[in-house]
């Protein structure tokens, strides 16, 4: 059984709020087994980190048209190298907290995104699967040379490095007290090498970067309702969704960092679509879903 595409905002607004729902019950849940203490803070913001997240990924199954199996392992993908690697990454060498429960995290998210994966491309099928993976980034890639592909790749990477510096850096004028005052108890610090932060960064940009050719090979929008989507997807999941649903932290820091992350992520993927997107308006390649 397959539900019927989405025909208008509200039902993707409705089966939205129904994913979010199921959602907050399997991350409470989840912290009832390990013994937190559920709070009206905490439920609130699972309920819009999961209903943020939603709305955005909702809306970007929707315009994949390929087959089931396929929109699956993308949007899997796209949770684990933007909701996943990518901030745990960063928590890695940003936080106090030990890399052997970072990884734990990391199995545990995993299962996670790969349920989420499977649930949103249930509740958003597009209106008709008549292309295929293969075919869509053959049809993407034929417009460059391997090259040129490569140097925008390189590009990009450097794009979202420069983002994160240039924003970073005003930002933490605002944040520095949260890593570098023990008494908030946030388990936050600075790394004292600026190398290994810039090579940290290398390495999430261009993660981004391949998050950006997924969503530009397959998902079925103008160019610039493709780019406030690549922006949004990576503003969402990488900043909004898991900065509302983190009531520990200070309203204040979450706030900084939401703005900050908006002016990184979104911008950054905005931008990617305009530099990886095909060079001319071309319909992605058609045949049997099969491959």
């Amino acid at each position: 059984m397959q539900l019927a595409a989405a025909q208008n905002g509200r039902q993707v607004v409705l089966r939205s709020v129904a994913l979010a729902i199921a959602y907050l019950v399997v991350r409470q849940g989840y912290q009832l087994m390990r013994g937190d203490t559920l709070t009206l803070d905490g439920i609130v913001g699972a309920f819009l980190g999961g209903l943020f997240l939603s709305l955005v990924l909702g809306t970007t199954a929707g315009h994949l048209f390929w087959s089931m199996r396929r929109r699956v392992a993308v949007l899997w993908a796209v949770l684990m190298l933007v909701a996943t690697f990518s901030p745990l990454l960063e928590l890695h060498f940003f936080s106090t907290i030990p890399l052997s429960t970072i990884l734990q995290g990391v199995s545990v998210r995993s299962a996670g995104d790969l349920a989420l994966a499977l649930a949103l491309a249930f509740l958003f099928p597009p209106l008709r699967e008549d292309i295929t993976f293969r075919g869509s980034f053959g049809n993407l890639l034929s417009q460059r040379s391997w090259f040129s592909w490569v140097g925008r790749s390189g590009v990009g990477t450097v794009l979202y490095v420069v983002a994160y510096f240039v924003f970073g850096t005003l930002a933490f004028h605002f944040t520095r007290p949260y890593y570098t005052d023990p008494a908030y108890g946030l388990n936050l610090h600075v790394p004292s090498s600026g190398l290994l932060v810039l090579e940290l960064e290398v390495v999430r940009g261009f993660m981004y970067v391949l998050t950006a050719y997924l969503l530009i090979a397959g998902v079925r929008l103008k160019r610039r309702q493709l780019a406030m989507l690549v922006g949004l997807v990576l503003f969402v999941l990488g900043g909004l969704s898991p900065l509302v649903s983190a009531w520990h932290w200070p309203m204040a820091l979450r706030f900084y960092h939401t703005v900050e992350i908006f002016l990184q992520n979104f911008v950054t993927g905005f931008l990617l679509v305009y530099l990886l997107s095909a060079p001319k308006e071309t319909a992605p390649a058609t045949s049997s879903v099969s491959s």
